[in-house]
């Protein structure tokens, strides 16, 4: 089943005039795929998209390959594939879920008892 641009951006709309408290997520995608001439975007939307502040690290992840990018060569701004920021996208919610809790009182002393070194927080007045 194939389903066109046009018809996902109608279909996040409705999820988001159900969802309002979706509507922060969800908003930035909206305008980035209602305003594609093709399927790439510009490093101030997949700025937006990914959640980071600085579009200088858009361009970094794109020069370290962390996220796929081309110069266009008129206009000498990266353009980035919306398939690849949503990519990226993705793995940085599904991470953000694996994520959950700090480490318990047990698990710290834990891994200070079977790992070499200190802290940085126990260096303090150190060099």
């Amino acid at each position: 089943m194939s389903v066109d641009l046009t018809t996902i951006v109608r279909r996040l709309q409705e999820v988001e005039s159900r969802h309002p408290d979706t509507a922060a997520d969800l908003a930035p995608i909206i305008e980035a795929l209602s305003n594609l001439d093709d399927d790439a975007i510009g490093v101030e939307q997949a700025r937006r998209l990914l959640g980071v502040r600085s579009f200088d690290t858009v361009e970094r992840w794109i020069e370290l390959g962390i996220l796929a990018g081309r110069r266009d060569e008129r206009s000498g701004q990266w353009q980035v594939p919306l398939a690849e920021v949503l990519r990226l996208r993705g793995m940085q919610h599904a991470l953000a879920e694996v994520g959950g809790e700090d480490l318990t009182e047990e698990e710290l002393e834990t891994l200070s008892t079977t790992r070499p070194g200190t802290f940085p927080w126990q260096r303090a007045g150190q060099p």
